[in-house]
């Protein structure tokens, strides 16, 4: 969404790569203007700070196995059935559910990674960029999620 300015206009890209134009002081909607967006590339994507960030946490989460037991067993099975259906026909629909789920897994994966590392270096947004890492890196994705099957897919 734009935002009109009432004192400086600051133009800045979300972690999904879209510009936004906000308000310091506060932000105002505008509806009757057109959304600017500025889709990225894969590799310009690859580029943004958050998702680096959340690369080398998910790399670290992999190596770690910290999302294993986040979730009931059933689910984890609902989640495995997303990425295995999601990566072998793309529909680009994740359900509320799932991404509930996802959510709830993230957070409690998010206390484990902040006690096993005393000082992290990457910013809150850098969570919502987990999915997009796991997406576009399957070798990421825990096997108990689905990832034992991504040699298979591809």
């Amino acid at each position: 969404m734009i935002f009109r300015a009432n004192a400086t206009e600051v133009h800045e890209l979300d972690h999904c790569g879209v510009c936004l134009k906000f308000n310091l002081r506060r932000r105002v909607p505008l509806f009757e203007e057109k959304q600017e967006k500025t889709l990225l590339s894969l590799s310009e994507f690859t580029l943004h700070r958050d998702f680096i960030s959340a690369y080398k946490v998910m790399t670290f989460i992999k190596q770690h196995n910290l999302l294993y037991k986040t979730l009931n067993d059933d689910d984890t099975e609902q989640v495995r059935q997303f990425f295995e259906t999601e990566l072998s026909r793309p529909s680009y629909r994740v359900s509320a559910k799932v991404m509930r789920l996802m959510h709830e897994a993230f957070n409690k994966c998010w206390e484990r990674v902040i006690d096993v590392c005393e000082k992290a270096d990457f910013t809150n947004e850098a969570k919502a960029c987990f999915l997009d890492v796991m997406l576009i890196f399957p070798d990421l994705i825990p096997e108990f999620w689905g990832g034992r099957h991504i040699g298979l897919a591809f």
